[in-house]
């Protein structure tokens, strides 16, 4: 089959460590173009992969044949972009989160509907073949009823590197915070479980009074098949210590088993433990993030003009991830001025 010609929009760390290596890897997109307002980053990511580089989006698609895009660019500029790529025709990937408010997250789900164009969003967890295989044991009663589910995910979000805490200002203060992170969780909860949020309770707390996003929150939440959600995800976890520190893992809870995996220090990968009624397994997962399963996911979603049956999140499955996060920092906002 002849691949897509694809274009990555965004030449950031993201796409420089995973979006522009997985396409430039892939046998189902041919990557023809880059697209970056930065003319560093763009020569960059023109002179490692070939292509020809633009500053604006419309130009991009004025000169190159086009069928599918990638949008990595910053949260604050996700909305435009997605609007101009679906008024070109093109088929989309987008980098979480989806936009800065659920309104915006509306318009561009609306445009691609309008345009008959896929919009599949980077949730990458549900390309993960520990999530895939935790979702496979609840669905086959493995652990009985579903009953909670627990996340953590905290960390310095690179405090201790000072060349990055620009980056790190940066989420704290137009991307949700450590949310930014955490909407990957409520998407979890979401997938997992098959059911939507019932009820949902936060509260946070401004490490640094002067970001506009809390760096430590922790959420509690019910699904409407009324398991329970709890969350603790952090920007601030050991800023200001003598070390950067990680915590990171999770737990399914069922009436008849376990499903629970931690990060050990130092380390990339999880330690899993499946707590079954007939065995106990416990297990290394490799860790990494699955880039390629996600382009190849993308490319058969395109391929058929429809997310329908595909792994990957849509992009109303992106909407409904900003609803629930504006409803957190509502909370959290709320939570501080009750405190003074």
């Amino acid at each position: 089959m002849t691949p897509f010609n694809h274009a990555v929009v965004g030449c950031g760390m993201v796409a420089g460590y995973g979006h522009l290596p997985a396409v430039g890897r892939s046998k189902e997109l041919r990557l023809v173009a880059v697209c970056e307002r930065d003319e560093g980053r763009r020569r960059k990511a023109c002179d490692s992969y070939g292509v020809p580089g633009f500053a604006d989006v419309e130009a991009m698609f004025a000169a190159v044949p086009i069928d599918t895009v990638t949008l990595s660019t910053t949260l604050p500029t996700h909305c435009e972009l997605a609007l101009k790529i679906a008024a070109a025709g093109k088929h989309c990937y987008c980098e979480k989160p989806m936009a800065e408010s659920a309104a915006d997250c509306d318009r561009m789900v609306a445009a691609f509907e309008k345009a008959g164009k896929v919009l599949a969003m980077n949730f990458e967890f549900r390309l993960s073949t520990l999530f895939n295989s935790i979702r496979r044991d609840i669905q086959a009663g493995r652990i009985g009823r579903l009953m909670s589910m627990r996340f953590c995910y905290n960390w310095d979000n690179h405090w201790h590197r000072p060349h990055l805490r620009p980056r790190r200002a940066a989420f704290l203060n137009e991307g949700f915070g450590c949310l930014d992170c955490g909407v990957h969780y409520l998407d979890m909860a979401r997938w997992l479980s098959g059911t939507e949020f019932v009820r949902l309770a936060a509260e946070g707390t401004w490490l640094e009074p002067e970001f506009r996003f809390p760096s430590h929150i922790h959420v509690v939440g019910r699904l409407a098949g009324g398991a329970m959600v709890s969350m603790e995800q952090s920007f601030a976890y050991s800023v200001n210590a003598k070390d950067a520190l990680c915590e990171q893992g999770f737990a399914v809870v069922g009436d008849a088993g376990v499903i629970s995996a931690e990060r050990p220090k130092g380390r990339d990968d999880m330690i899993v433990h499946r707590h079954f009624a007939d065995e106990t397994i416990r297990e290394e997962d490799g860790g990494g993030k699955p880039w390629d399963a996600a382009y190849e996911a993308f490319a058969a979603a395109v391929r058929a003009g429809t997310l329908a049956g595909s792994v990957l999140a849509s992009g109303r499955d992106g909407a409904e991830a900003i609803r629930l996060t504006e409803r957190v920092i509502e909370l959290c906002r709320q939570g501080q001025k009750d405190v003074g």
